[in-house]
C-alpha cells in the first residue's frame, strides 16, 4: 500500500510539472509540444477531471469579436490550472453561473475593467484596451491580462501582499503592457478559492488517468495507454494471499 501511495504522489507531481510545461506554448516548438503530450499520454494516460455534476461554475462571456476565443482560452486555462476552479467560456450570458466575467466592446465606456462585488461580475472592455490602436498581438496580450484580473477581482482575489502584481493598481495601458508575466500572485488564488467556496463553487479534482484508476473513479479507457493502465491497476492477484505465522510472541 505504501508503495502504491508513493507512486501515486510521484505521478501527480510529475503530471503537474509536465502540464505546466505543455501549457507554456510560447517556449516550445510544435514538435516539442507534441512529444510532451504524447509522453504524458503514454506514461500516465493523460489527465482526467472527476465528475461533479452539482458543482457551481464561473462563466467568461465573450460578447465581442476583436480578440479571438483562443486568446481568451489561454488565460482561462491558466487560471483554471492555478486555482482549480471550474471556468467555462460562453457566447451568451449564463444564468446558472455563480460568477461571470463579461468581455465587451463598448466605446462609450472608458474603463478597461469594471467590477461589481455585490452582483458577482466583472466587465473587461476591449474598446478601452484598444484605445491607442495597438497591433492584434498587443491587444490579445492586454485582453489576456485583463481577463485574468477580471477573474481575480470577480472571485474576491483582488489585491496582494506582494508588490508589483497584476492585481495591484494599474493606471494606464502602458503600465499594463509593462508586465512581462501574465500570471497572478499565489495569494490571489488562495483568496479566489475561499470566495468561490462561499459561492457554492468547489475546486475541480484533476489528476492523471493512472491516479484516477488508483482512486477508483477513472472513466473507462479511451485509448491503448489508458487501457494498459486500467488493466494493470485492476489486475486480480494470480495467487492466494498467504498469511504467515507470527514469529514473535505478543507481550501482555
Amino acid at each position: 500500500m505504501k508503495s502504491i501511495i508513493t507512486c501515486t504522489i510521484a505521478t501527480i507531481f510529475a503530471c503537474i510539472a509536465l502540464e505546466a510545461r505543455v501549457e507554456d506554448a510560447a517556449k516550445f516548438t510544435p514538435e516539442q509540444r507534441k512529444q510532451l503530450v504524447e509522453m504524458n499520454k503514454r506514461v500516465f494516460g493523460g489527465f482526467v477531471t472527476k465528475p461533479d455534476p452539482d458543482n457551481g461554475h464561473i462563466a467568461v462571456v465573450n460578447q465581442q469579436g476583436k480578440v479571438p476565443d483562443k486568446e481568451l482560452l489561454q488565460a482561462i486555462r491558466y487560471v483554471v490550472r492555478m486555482s482549480s476552479l471550474p471556468i467555462e467560456l460562453k457566447s451568451a450570458p449564463d444564468p446558472k453561473a455563480a460568477i461571470s466575467v463579461y468581455i465587451k466592446d463598448d466605446p462609450a465606456q472608458r474603463s478597461t475593467l469594471i467590477v461589481s462585488p455585490g452582483e458577482f461580475w466583472s466587465h473587461v472592455n476591449i474598446a478601452a484596451l484598444a484605445a491607442d490602436k495597438p497591433s492584434p498581438p498587443v491587444l490579445a496580450m492586454r485582453a489576456r491580462k485583463e481577463l485574468a484580473r477580471g477573474l481575480a477581482y470577480a472571485c474576491g482575489g483582488g489585491g496582494s501582499q506582494y508588490e508589483g502584481t497584476l492585481v495591484g493598481p494599474i493606471k494606464s495601458l502602458r503600465q499594463l503592457d509593462a508586465f512581462s508575466d501574465e500570471g497572478l500572485p499565489p495569494d490571489a488564488f488562495l483568496r479566489m478559492g475561499v470566495f468561490a467556496k462561499a459561492m457554492g463553487i468547489r475546486q475541480i479534482h484533476r489528476v492523471s488517468y493512472a491516479a484516477a484508476c488508483e482512486e477508483g473513479w477513472a472513466p473507462a479507457p479511451t485509448n491503448e495507454y489508458q487501457k494498459a493502465i486500467w488493466d494493470k491497476v485492476h489486475k486480480l492477484p494470480t495467487e492466494p494471499i498467504k498469511i504467515e505465522p507470527e514469529t514473535k510472541k505478543v507481550k501482555e
